[in-house]
């Protein structure tokens, strides 16, 4: 089976889980990546736990990895790693090739965790989106983190949608794909009266065989 309608079903609805508004407050005041990627772990725990397991954080035990994934989704019957899935959430998309560099080490991190090729990868980006021309004023830098990049965000108009270009110039640079990606938009509400998007990037399903030649990028 493929997990993928399922992954894309829960994130395009993850909003109504949420109280109003709770998703805009916490995107602006914390890394939203462990918010929403419990969240969606518990979704796909509901949907499937009369035949998976759904672990976070999970290691394999077979050849003592120090590295961990931020879900797994395991057979109960036999134990059988079934899907591997890693989130990751900027304040705002990000431009510079180091971001690259991040895409591809943590798609080969993903890749060694396994050696089994049936196995599903998938990638899942966060970014934040201001539908707003006005900047935050100072009294908010007591609260919302990556102020500075938000207000960046806004000067250089990065509105909604804008990102795309720049996420599909990541795939590009890795030789990845970009028929795999998925875009969701979720809608998390406001703060202050600033209106806040969640643009998620869905790279997968992938096997480890079809991202064997990527290699290790050095992160300045």
């Amino acid at each position: 089976m493929t997990f993928k309608s399922d992954i894309e079903e829960i994130i395009a609805s993850i909003h109504k889980v949420y109280q109003d508004d709770e998703l805009a407050f916490l995107a602006l005041t914390s890394k939203i990546e462990l918010p929403l990627r419990d969240k969606i772990a518990f979704q796909l725990h509901k949907k499937y736990q009369d035949k998976y397991l759904v672990c976070r954080e999970w290691r394999p035990r077979v050849n003592n990895s120090r590295n961990r994934i931020d879900i797994a989704i395991i057979d109960k019957t036999d134990s059988k790693v079934l899907c591997l899935i890693e989130c990751k959430a900027k304040s705002v998309v990000r431009y510079e090739e180091r971001s690259t560099g991040h895409l591809a080490n943590d798609l080969i991190k993903i890749r060694n965790l396994t050696n089994d090729d049936s196995v599903e990868l998938y990638y899942i980006y966060f970014n934040n989106v201001l539908n707003s021309e006005k900047h935050f004023e100072d009294i908010y830098c007591n609260s919302v983190k990556y102020i500075s990049d938000l207000n960046n965000s806004i000067s250089k108009k990065n509105l909604l949608n804008n990102s795309k270009s720049i996420w599909e110039k990541h795939l590009s640079r890795l030789d990845l794909n970009a028929e795999k990606s998925k875009q969701i938009i979720i809608n998390a509400g406001t703060y202050f009266g600033y209106v806040v998007f969640i643009e998620t990037y869905i790279y997968g399903p992938v096997n480890r065989h079809e991202i064997k030649n990527l290699t290790y990028q050095s992160i300045l």
